[in-house]
């Protein structure tokens, strides 16, 4: 019998030591972005770091 383990990712709601309380929606163990806000910080590991722009595009320009 052969058993296969496959990773999707990490997802949900940690704590580290350098960022205290975290949401996590990764897949890779690369390619990390930190997206705080008022209420909570969130983290990331998007494929395609082109990523950054379509979230700054999407910013109120206040902020």
């Amino acid at each position: 019998m052969t058993v296969q383990i496959i990773t999707i990712g990490n997802y949900g709601k940690f704590y580290t030591n350098g960022l205290g309380n975290v949401t996590m929606y990764g897949t890779q163990s690369e390619n990390y972005i930190l997206i705080k806000t008022k209420r909570k910080k969130i983290l990331i590991t998007p494929d395609d770091l082109g990523i950054i722009e379509q979230i700054k595009s999407a910013m109120p320009a206040s902020l």
